[in-house]
């Protein structure tokens, strides 16, 4: 059975390495980890005017009330 004084040196432990490990996820979730794993493993890029192609649906193919089914 482990002394009392070892389990306040156990927390203390426990506690350094909950923070460090918050620290890390914290990191992992930043934008620019985001940015540089969308970058390197989707070959993701940034948007831009001249790669960016917008889609006009005419009207007439256009649903008037795309809530009602007929």
């Amino acid at each position: 059975m482990p002394s009392t004084w070892c389990i306040p040196r156990q927390s203390r432990q426990l506690d350094v390495e909950y923070e460090q490990l918050v620290v890390q996820r914290r990191a992992q979730a930043s934008a620019a980890r985001v940015q540089q794993l969308a970058t390197r493993q989707l070959q993701m890029r940034p948007v831009t005017p001249g790669i960016t192609q917008y889609v006009v649906v005419p009207e007439a193919t256009a649903p008037s009330n795309p809530e009602r089914r007929p």
